[in-house]
């Protein structure tokens, strides 16, 4: 794709990355590590625990970065988002929105003692245009709402603030440690100054662009359709 930038002249070239880019440092990361762009996910240990969608992150990722002189002259971008997190455009229930909606229909027992990273689709969008205008941008850039994870009972209790009183039946009220999961980790904090100030963003608290999601027709619909099909 590089190459084809570089053939047919074009100036900006911006990916979608991911967080699973980032946040899975060799060895682990210290509690009080802040990450930033400069942090990468070992794809060897990503790749010997099963985890292939994180090691096609970070390979994918790597390739745009390390083969961006193939494309001289064209500026390269590299947006890295967490769980995507408020209103639906498509017909169809995403992963991320999925992950909300498991809790309305019960798949959890408790509500995780952890942490989960998001980041608010609107914001996500206007990273990738602001991205391609601003000829000053360039390089990776980590996009987690208010630069931290969120405390699920906290996401959790946004859901029961916006959820119709119809949908509230199976969600839990009860904290409990659960296995890790993908979506539930231990505290990570990152630095997402370098999308503030060469983006002009200023990232929503994730606990927000839940509640939004929950007010979301298009999600509400979906959820209520698999409600009645259970």
């Amino acid at each position: 794709m590089l190459a084809a930038c570089k053939k047919s002249g074009v100036k900006v070239f911006v990916c979608t990355s991911s967080t699973a880019a980032v946040l899975g440092k060799k060895g682990g990361a210290p509690a009080d590590h802040v990450f930033t762009e400069a942090d990468w996910t070992d794809a060897e240990t990503a790749t010997s625990k099963g985890f292939h969608y994180v090691t096609s992150k970070v390979l994918a990722e790597q390739l745009i970065h390390d083969e961006a002189n193939l494309a001289a002259g064209t500026r390269v971008c590299a947006m890295n988002p967490c769980l995507i997190l408020g209103p639906m455009l498509q017909p169809v229930m995403n992963t991320s929105s999925e992950v909300i909606a498991d809790f309305v229909l019960g798949k959890h027992a408790t509500i995780p003692t952890g942490f989960i990273t998001g980041v608010d689709v609107t914001d996500t969008a206007v990273a990738h245009i602001e991205a391609a205008l601003r000829p000053a941008a360039k390089g990776r850039f980590v996009l987690i709402g208010k630069s931290k994870a969120a405390k699920w009972s906290d996401v959790v209790a946004a859901m029961r603030e916006s959820l119709p009183e119809d949908m509230l039946a199976s969600i839990p009220s009860e904290e409990a440690e659960e296995a890790p999961w993908r979506y539930n980790m231990t505290e990570k904090l990152a630095d997402c100054s370098k999308a503030e100030k060469d983006l002009g963003l200023v990232l929503r608290d994730p606990c927000d662009s839940v509640r939004d999601l929950c007010k979301d027709p298009m999600f509400l619909g979906l959820v209520r359709a698999q409600l009645k099909e259970a």
